[in-house]
């Protein structure tokens, strides 16, 4: 199993993000990188993607998740179960790699194959902002940047805030 390729770089990044963690947290595969950006006083539960389905329904203050939703197979199902585990006032914060526009997209679904098979079932043609929303999720805050020295193929992505959307 190889690391995620875009891992390397993003620690101002991380900082920044998991200032905004409070209370009770559930970070979803991604506590080796992200645990030393932690503000002091956080609750950290940290789990596998897998994991979240077998979680208790006691609710999260916060739920981050960073370079982990590429790998799921039902991305629907394991946006819905975090949304479940979230707290009505909660916050999902997400670093995450997302298909890129025109041309580049085009290489991606042609890369994904041999990248998922490469790197841990990373699907690098998923357009995880709106997979976010169709969840139930408002994104508050988004930020679409460029992961420098990844590969082009993993490059596009974005970090992001959301927040349970209201039920109509």
């Amino acid at each position: 199993m190889r690391a995620h390729p875009v891992q390397a770089g993003l620690g101002d990044r991380r900082r920044r993000l998991l200032a905004a963690a409070r209370g009770r947290v559930l970070d979803v595969g991604g506590y080796v990188h992200n645990g030393p950006h932690y503000p002091p006083g956080v609750d950290v539960h940290d789990i596998a993607v897998e994991e979240v389905d077998g979680l208790d329904t006691a609710p999260f203050d916060t739920v981050v998740c960073t370079l982990v939703l590429c790998t799921v197979d039902d991305l629907r199902t394991t946006l819905a179960g975090l949304r479940a585990r979230l707290a009505a006032d909660g916050r999902l914060l997400f670093i995450e790699h997302v298909r890129g526009g025109a041309l580049r997209s085009v290489g991606q679904r042609v890369a994904r194959p041999l990248w998922q098979q490469a790197f841990s079932g990373c699907r690098p043609d998923r357009d995880t902002v709106a997979a976010v929303r169709a969840a139930g999720f408002l994104i508050t805050d988004l930020d679409r940047f460029t992961v420098r020295l990844a590969a082009p193929v993993v490059s596009p992505a974005v970090q992001g805030v959301a927040k349970k959307a209201a039920s109509t």
